[in-house]
């Protein structure tokens, strides 16, 4: 349906091409954008297609709905940038017939208050106040739950983080507000891709085909593509999951009863039960957290498994779901004074650290680390008076103990994901994954 509205506006250029070319007006006013790079790229877009009809852009700040409103009812000239199905709702807003981006609806929740968080898991939803789109994703996906309005993207997102709301529903644009590596039970899912147009308000019909051709033209000689790039628009691409694959090789550092060197472990059992169906061989390889990360990053690797963690890799990428939430971290000396004065930078001798964990950043930095191989041999010079602390998880403690340790607890336990090369291989694997793990869940 949506295809319809373009293709009549098409059909306007065609027929007033003939005609005589009506004089554009001196200014347009319209509606003020948030901030960002992506309304810098929609300003200058057109500030330079209205340029050319000797017509300069006015902004006005005014809250989305009034707006739309004003645009609807000709007070303000159109709408810088809507989705194509505005022309169905607002028969007197026409679009510009020159898609100037795509964009992504996705849906941002809390993987403690709703899981997986597909739409059907959580309990309430949030979306800015005026997003017409927005309605008509929650009605695709017959949501029934209560859902808030915000004024701005801002509100919304403090709605999130305070825990008041499960999800929220914004669009790939919005979301680059949120520092997804501060927030590690944040799940992304991307709901639907569509283009975005301007519109122009139905008094302007007659000089809208001059418009249109001047984007053409601007589009023609690369100047789209220039301007896309040098604000970072991207081309989205719904990726397609493999009906096969032939070989596959998944690595992760070595943890018990979790992905063991030989093979076993029940996160090996688990990727074998989602791959094993669709690959000729799935190959696993268990060692340290640094050659795991360094066979993934060569590409010797399809993918990793591993706790989220805020940096990754370059050219990486983690998978929405989660295969289970890692263990809480903890600070291990031999009585609580200690762990005290390791905390407030006071430690008189070295905290141990495993060399295939990145905890360096939970330690205060003036003081020294001491890493070593395998986790057994920071809790040996524990007991040997060689270190201060060690950082590990309880899991990692080990069997000789006479008296327990003093701990503290210095994070929460993160999602456990699977990190994919961000490349097209490497994306149709994540799809794979996230379809074989939808599908395993519902089954």
């Amino acid at each position: 349906m949506f295809k319809i509205a373009i293709r009549w506006a098409l059909s306007l250029v065609w027929l007033f091409s003939f005609t005589v070319a009506a004089q554009a007006p001196k200014t347009v006013t319209f509606r003020d954008l948030d901030p960002g790079e992506f309304s810098q790229y929609l300003k200058t877009v057109l500030g330079e297609a209205y340029a050319k009809l000797g017509t300069q852009i006015r902004y006005l700040d005014l809250p989305r709905p009034r707006g739309l409103r004003l645009a609807v009812e000709g007070e303000l000239d159109g709408e810088i940038a809507r989705v194509p199905s505005l022309a169905f709702d607002y028969p007197t807003l026409m679009p510009v017939p020159f898609p100037l981006y795509d964009f992504s609806v996705v849906l941002v929740g809390d993987r403690r208050k709703c899981g997986e968080c597909r739409i059907e898991d959580v309990d309430n939803l949030a979306y800015t106040q005026g997003m017409v789109v927005m309605p008509k994703v929650i009605e695709k996906h017959n949501f029934k739950g209560p859902v808030v309005t915000p004024a701005d993207i801002t509100q919304v997102l403090n709605l999130l983080l305070a825990e008041r709301i499960d999800a929220a529903l914004m669009t790939n644009f919005q979301l680059q507000n949120i520092d997804l590596s501060r927030h590690p039970h944040l799940v992304v899912r991307q709901l639907m891709i569509e283009q975005g147009y301007h519109y122009l308000n139905e008094k302007h019909r007659d000089w809208l085909p001059r418009l249109t051709r001047e984007l053409q033209k601007m589009q023609e000689r690369g100047r789209i593509t220039e301007l896309q790039q040098k604000y970072g628009i991207k081309t989205l691409h719904q990726y397609q999951p493999f009906e096969h694959i032939g070989s596959l090789k998944i690595v992760a550092a070595t943890r018990a009863g979790r992905t063991e060197a030989n093979g076993k472990g029940r996160y090996w059992q688990t990727l074998h039960e989602l791959f094993d169906p669709i690959a000729d061989n799935v190959d696993t390889e268990a060692s340290n957290w640094h050659r795991a990360q360094q066979l993934l990053a060569e590409g010797r690797a399809d993918a990793m498994v591993t706790m989220w963690n805020k940096t990754i890799p370059e050219n990486t990428l983690y998978s929405a779901s989660h295969i289970d939430y890692g263990e809480p971290l903890y600070l291990f000396a031999t009585d609580n004074q200690t762990i005290a004065d390791i905390q407030n930078g006071d430690a008189d001798k070295p905290v141990c650290i495993s060399t295939d964990r990145d905890m360096r950043q939970w330690v205060p930095h003036n003081v020294e680390i001491y890493s070593t191989e395998k986790s057994l041999d920071c809790f040996a010079m524990l007991d040997l008076g060689r270190v201060s602390g060690v950082l590990d998880y309880r899991s990692a403690l080990p069997d000789w103990t006479e008296k327990p340790y003093a701990r503290k607890q210095v994070r929460e336990g993160w999602p456990v994901l699977l990190l994919f090369q961000n490349n097209e291989r490497g994306r149709r694997l994540k799809a794979t994954f996230e379809q074989r793990w939808e599908q395993t869940r519902e089954q």
